[in-house]
């Protein structure tokens, strides 16, 4: 039963170790089918006879295959929904939660969401100002029109980082603010609006501002210096010990201008999943008939799916170090899972995948992140690959290195690129999927398990991607 095959039996050809437990059911003929999901048994469906032995008729046969698998459907879908469930339930915390703002406008600049924490930073509550212009609402007027022209610029292109505005808190304070921008559109590649994360550097602006007065207050007092050698060394030792406290101030603060790569890299991460519980969707779909008398769940499934995708695109949170620990793995079983994964991406450009994996390279490392960094250049090398083109995966041990390859047959890496490529938020404006965050992140995981990654083109045409990695890598903090 285990391998999916139905049983039947008779009072003549039941097995004589169980002829009296079916003896005492009066049972004289058994029909058993068993319900399986994803290749597991999860149970079976039976019918049985008391009154004949007799053989079952293939129609019988075939009704109980059709009610076990309808109602392995339902345990399958029932383990999806509750599975998006808690995808959804985790981005919304994240959302509720993160300490950087988070800002989603649409086309005409009207403001449509924004967390808790740019509740808190401006005092304003979203029911005051939802639908409100965000020029009229939250900018100066002397910096409105220079500010209308960069968000002009910034709904259009890709990815904008780096802008610095003032803000006006509810209360008439003006709090500077660091942006970073990213269109959004929708499936059909049309733009819809703008997210924003922010992070507040009017702290650091300030420490900065008394750190060049420090400077100054220090040349001018060295230029201006006293023939009293005491009393000049005493101002030149009052004047460093006050850089010394302003440099110190600076360097705290400067760690918050990390935040927005940070809160980039958590919503990248939850994407990975998300992606893949999508792609094991749409394959259900195709499988489940348009009459089917349940298909109506199948849309509703999908919505939702969606729905959660646009929330973990619409959050960002800081990322807080923490403990991965070490797993025991076989490469080539999760380098498989992975394409798996992709490769319904894949299979709507004919792409073919090989792979070349010894089968015993076992490696010990956070296998979490090891499978976000074949999962982002697998699926950056299905990306830019062209249709029916191939994809190359090779994988050794050298000594106490694992080395893996991933190679495509796309356009290659242009020159003027090469610098960006792991820059995060950096796209190539070819694609209206993704936030440019894949390569960054697995340029920042490989450095962290003290490995090396790196690309060069392949002539006539194609790229490789190569990282190189201690196969074994005790518990590390990211």
């Amino acid at each position: 039963m285990a391998a999916g095959k139905h049983l039947c039996f008779s009072k003549e050809n039941f097995p004589p170790e169980q002829l009296d437990f079916w003896g005492a059911l009066n049972i004289k003929a058994l029909l058993i089918v068993p319900i399986k999901t994803d290749g597991q048994l999860n149970g079976f469906m039976s019918f049985d006879n008391c009154t004949e032995a007799r053989q079952w008729t293939e129609s019988e046969i075939d009704f109980l295959k059709t009610a076990a698998n309808n109602l392995a459907m339902a345990i399958k879908r029932l383990e999806i929904k509750t599975e998006l469930k808690q995808q959804r339930d985790f981005a919304q915390r994240l959302f509720e939660t993160a300490q950087t703002i988070i800002l989603v406008l649409g086309k005409q600049a009207d403001i449509v969401t924004f967390n808790p924490y740019f509740e808190k930073l401006t005092g304003y509550k979203l029911g005051e100002v939802k639908g409100k212009n965000w020029f009229d609402t939250f900018l100066p007027e002397e910096d409105r029109q220079r500010i209308k022209k960069v968000f002009a610029t910034a709904i259009v292109n890709t990815s904008t980082k780096g802008n610095i505005n003032p803000i006006l808190t509810k209360d008439g304070r003006l709090r500077h603010i660091e942006w970073f921008d990213k269109t959004m559109r929708d499936e059909k590649g049309q733009i819809t609006g703008l997210l924003a994360i922010g992070q507040d550097i009017t702290e650091r602006l300030k420490a900065e501002e008394e750190l060049k007065q420090a400077h100054l207050e220090l040349e001018q007092r060295v230029i201006q210096r006293t023939a009293a050698l005491q009393q000049a060394n005493t101002q030149l030792l009052r004047a460093l010990e006050e850089k010394d406290r302003i440099q110190k101030v600076l360097q705290e603060t400067e760690k918050l201008a990390g935040a927005g790569k940070l809160a980039a890299q958590i919503a990248h991460e939850i994407n990975n999943p998300l992606a893949g519980i999508k792609n094991s969707f749409l394959l259900l779909k195709d499988a489940i008939p348009a009459d089917y008398k349940y298909f109506e769940y199948v849309g509703r499934i999908e919505k939702e799916i969606d729905r959660v995708s646009n929330i973990v695109q619409q959050m960002f949170e800081l990322y807080r170090p923490g403990t991965r620990p070490a797993d025991k793995f076989d490469v080539r079983e999760v380098i498989g899972d992975i394409i798996e994964l992709l490769r319904a991406a894949g299979r709507e450009k004919c792409i073919h995948i090989e792979i070349s994996c010894p089968d015993d390279i076992v490696a010990t490392l956070p296998e979490a992140l090891f499978r976000q960094v074949m999962y982002n250049l697998i699926q950056n090398a299905v990306q830019f690959s062209p249709p029916k083109g191939t994809i190359k995966i090779a994988a050794s041990k050298t000594g106490s290195k694992l080395k893996i390859e991933v190679s495509d047959e796309g356009p290659g890496v242009d020159e003027k690129i090469r610098q960006k490529i792991f820059e995060p938020f950096f796209t190539t404006g070819t694609s209206t999927s993704g936030l440019g965050l894949g390569l960054s992140i697995t340029k920042d995981i490989i450095n962290a398990m003290e490995g090396k990654i790196h690309f060069e083109n392949r002539s006539p045409k194609g790229t490789v991607f190569t990282i190189s990695i201690p196969i074994t890598n005790e518990s590390r903090t990211f």
